[in-house]
């Protein structure tokens, strides 16, 4: 398992708040969507954005692919989610293809930055990171945004080890 290329990821002990609920949303959606499946009913895959299916609240307000350079192919779309009422923004990096379903290193990690215009980021505390062998997502992450500016990454892998990745390169959506 590859582990994820932030250089300010620091250390992930504790900076995990609701981890258990993250897991055990994962799992119910996967329980849910493998019993539709087994009665015969179609299930739509990630391709469109489902943010109670995610575990994010809130509206969508950014989709960003994560694209294999040297063959162009989409791994997985990054989703990041504000919410006006909390304060918060939340990300999931939900596999495609011929990878969804599929165990891969998977992650994405959301930073909140000290500045509130587009730019550099200084990051303010522990960085939001969810970094696994996962089959069909990693996250959600939260960190709050309100008044200032946050950083995106993230990254899958395929079977061969071979990388897609997004880097929102410093501060945005402020």
């Amino acid at each position: 398992m590859r582990s994820f290329t932030s250089s300010s990821m620091g250390s992930l002990a504790g900076s995990f708040p609701g981890s258990f609920a993250g897991s055990f949303t994962r799992k119910v959606a996967v329980a849910g969507a493998l019993a539709l499946a087994a009665s015969g009913v179609t299930v739509a895959t990630a391709g469109t954005a489902s943010a109670s299916g995610w575990g994010c609240s809130g509206t969508e307000v950014a989709s960003y692919p994560l694209v294999r350079p040297d063959t162009g192919t989409t791994y997985s779309y990054v989703h990041l989610f504000w919410d006006s009422s909390t304060g918060y923004n939340c990300a999931v990096n939900v596999k495609v293809g011929s990878l969804y379903g599929v165990q891969t290193s998977t992650s994405v990690e959301l930073d909140e930055c000290a500045q509130d215009a587009p730019g550099n980021c200084t990051i303010v505390g522990n960085p939001a990171v969810d970094n696994g062998a996962y089959s069909y997502y990693a996250g959600p992450v939260r960190v709050y945004g309100q008044g200032h500016c946050i950083q995106l990454k993230a990254d899958t892998w395929d079977q061969d080890d071979n990388l897609a990745g997004y880097n929102s390169l410093g501060g945005y959506h402020c």
